[in-house]
């Protein structure tokens, strides 16, 4: 995945959920009492819920990479 072109990459950058799911691209976070973003990209894929409706409702979903389907 993070061999892909970037504008590839970005467009599993899903804004508003802070990060819980998807790519979080360079320099997005930061170190507590840091203004300089961290030199780190990363990806987050989270559990599945299946057996709690109302905990499953609370979690994002999670972001499935079309490109790289065994990535997924």
């Amino acid at each position: 995945f993070f061999d892909l072109p970037e504008a590839v990459k970005k467009k599993y950058e899903i804004e508003g959920i802070g990060g819980q799911r998807g790519y979080t691209s360079f320099g997005k976070e930061h170190a507590k009492g840091k203004k300089e973003g961290d030199v780190k990209e990363f990806w987050h894929f989270g559990q599945y819920v299946e057996d709690d409706p109302k905990l499953k409702a609370k979690y994002p979903k999670n972001v499935y990479v079309e490109e790289l389907p065994k990535f997924n």
